[in-house]
């Protein structure tokens, strides 16, 4: 078996840079398709989104003000569905 002398240089500092720039970019640009695509797939729960934030806050604000004015309430519906939630763990 022969054994070859050659080293191996490591890269030099402005190699290594102009590497680091280059997958930079390049990952730049995979944001920027993955974000249109992205943008592209959820634009029809988008628009059905808006069909559905006024009675969700309308909803939102009725229960507001009955927790307001009865706060008691709220607290036993949150203690009881904490131990509902223990009681199935066990």
């Amino acid at each position: 078996m022969t054994r070859h002398n050659s080293v191996v240089k490591p890269p030099s500092r402005a190699e290594r840079k102009a590497a680091l720039l280059a997958e930079l970019e390049q990952q730049r640009i995979d944001i920027l398709v993955d974000s249109d695509t992205l943008l592209r797939a959820s634009s029809p729960l988008d628009s059905h989104w808006k069909s559905f934030k006024l009675p969700l806050y309308a909803i939102g604000g009725i229960a507001a003000l009955r927790i307001a004015r009865h706060p008691g309430g709220a607290m036993a519906a949150v203690v009881k569905c904490s131990q509902a939630i223990c009681c199935l763990g066990n």
